[in-house]
């Protein structure tokens, strides 16, 4: 954590959305002391089961890095949250007069998981609110001609990623990779020996 929040103040960032932290409400207070150090405040998501509180989170749990003095928080709105089994964080911060909803997600791996997940928020405001600034690992592209690439050129098995990008859209929210550099740009986020993705993305 101390080596992220000091990369953070190196690179002047004010936001971090964090995915698969795997990390529990045991350890909440370390990072709060270290983001406050570093001028951060912590929005720490983490499983709402009991069993999984003391130890860790299970995978997939999410958090937000904030700069305290970019958005006039101060320690005291570091806090955990219990959402969508940790894996949607989100706090409302007021930059240049303007209320920002910002949200870190993680949307599951396996494909049976992720169809319940998305279909599970899709229709919450609660979880994606109107305006939001949304930074997550969604495990699946939106476009798999310009969003993949495979080394054996085989086929990128993209399950359910036209549900995050049906939520998307109801909320009027786009990718701004593709804002800034098209609909035909290529860049990805994840690399194996095999296969390249763009599974994290900001809308």
């Amino acid at each position: 954590m101390q080596s992220l929040l000091n990369w953070a103040n190196a690179k002047a960032l004010d936001v971090i959305f964090i995915q698969e932290h795997n990390l529990g409400v045991g350890r909440h207070k370390k990072w709060r002391d270290f983001s406050r150090r570093s001028g951060f405040c912590v929005i720490h998501g983490i499983h709402a089961l009991k069993e999984d509180r003391v130890v860790r989170a299970r995978r997939g749990a999410t958090a937000l890095l904030l700069r305290m003095s970019t958005f006039d928080l101060t320690e005291n709105d570091s806090e955990i949250q219990e959402s969508f089994e940790g894996r949607i964080t989100s706090k409302k911060v007021i930059w240049k007069d303007m209320i920002l909803p910002l949200v870190s997600m993680y949307v599951p791996v396996h494909p049976a998981d992720r169809k319940k997940f998305l279909n599970k928020i899709k229709n919450s405001n609660r979880s994606i609110p109107q305006g939001a600034i949304v930074g997550g690992d969604f495990n699946c592209v939106e476009n798999i001609t310009f969003d993949t690439l495979k080394e054996d050129e085989g086929t990128y098995q993209n399950h359910h990623g036209g549900l995050v990008t049906t939520m998307m859209r109801r909320k009027q929210l786009s990718d701004v990779f593709r804002k800034i550099h098209g609909n035909t740009a290529r860049a990805y986020t994840r690399e194996s020996a095999t296969v390249r993705t763009r599974l994290d993305r900001i809308y």
